[in-house]
């Protein structure tokens, strides 16, 4: 399973994975988001309803670790 499986299981482009209790760059992961070409970007609050949601920028290899955190944990 891949991330990408996650959003086609759950129906949707944004999934809340803030009950998980990932820490990225010192602040709590709280949505995964597939844009409309398919790339999965990583926020800290609710990118469509709070307007002081930040996107979290990874290099590949801590983008990696996460989705494994989240593919383990879920």
């Amino acid at each position: 399973m891949n991330i990408q499986d996650l959003f086609n299981e759950y129906e949707t482009d944004s999934i809340c994975v803030s009950d998980l209790g990932i820490i990225v760059q010192g602040a709590r992961l709280d949505y995964i988001v597939k844009d409309e070409d398919g790339k999965v970007h990583f926020w800290g609050g609710n990118p469509e309803t709070d307007k002081y949601a930040e996107e979290f920028v990874m290099d590949k290899e801590t983008e990696k670790f996460v989705c494994e955190e989240i593919l383990e944990k879920m």
